[in-house]
C-alpha cells in the first residue's frame, strides 16, 4: 500500500512492528489522535495479519519529471493520482457544509489561540509592572527610614 502521507505510512508501520514483535496497543485508541481510524486500521491488519501488509511512502502531485528522475514509478503516480480522487468523492459524500463548518471552527480556533496568547502576555506585563512598581515603595520606604534614623537621637 502506498501513501503520500509520511506521517500516515511512519505511524502505521509502527503498529505493524507492534504485532510481528508480538506487543498489543498500550494506549487506550480514544487518546489517540485520530484513535477511532488507527483501531480501523489495527483491527484490519489484525485480520489480514501483519506479514501480509506493506506501506510505503510515495510522492503526492508528481510530474512527469518525478517519473523521468525514478523519483516515483508511473503506477505510483496514477495509484496517487485515483486516491485523490477517491478522497474527493469521499468528501463531498460528507457535504460540503461539514467541511465549511470545520474550516470556520478551525479559524475561530486559531483567533481564539491568538487572543489567549494576547491575555497571558498582558497577565505577565501586568505582573512585572507590579513587581516593579512594589520594588519601587520598598526601596522608597527603606530609604525614608534611613533618613528619619539619621535624625533620631543616638542613644548613648
Amino acid at each position: 500500500m502506498g501513501s503520500d502521507s509520511r506521517s500516515f505510512v511512519d505511524t502505521a508501520n509502527q503498529i505493524l512492528n507492534h504485532f510481528r514483535n508480538h506487543k498489543g496497543h498500550r494506549r487506550p485508541w480514544k487518546l489517540v489522535s485520530d484513535g477511532d481510524l488507527w483501531e480501523h486500521f489495527y483491527n484490519a491488519a489484525q485480520a489480514k495479519g501483519p506479514l501480509s501488509i506493506k506501506l510505503t511512502c510515495v510522492k503526492g502531485n508528481a510530474e512527469p519529471k518525478h517519473i523521468d528522475d525514478e523519483i516515483i514509478t508511473e503506477i505510483d503516480e496514477i495509484g496517487n493520482d485515483k486516491a485523490d480522487v477517491i478522497a474527493d468523492i469521499g468528501t463531498a459524500l460528507h457535504g460540503e457544509s461539514v467541511l465549511l463548518a470545520a474550516k470556520r471552527l478551525h479559524y475561530r480556533h486559531a483567533r481564539y489561540q491568538t487572543f489567549m496568547t494576547d491575555v497571558s502576555r498582558h497577565i505577565v506585563e501586568a505582573y512585572l509592572i507590579h513587581r516593579e512598581l512594589t520594588d519601587r515603595i520598598v526601596e522608597e520606604e527603606i530609604a525614608s527610614h534611613r533618613y528619619h534614623d539619621k535624625e533620631a537621637p543616638q542613644c548613648p
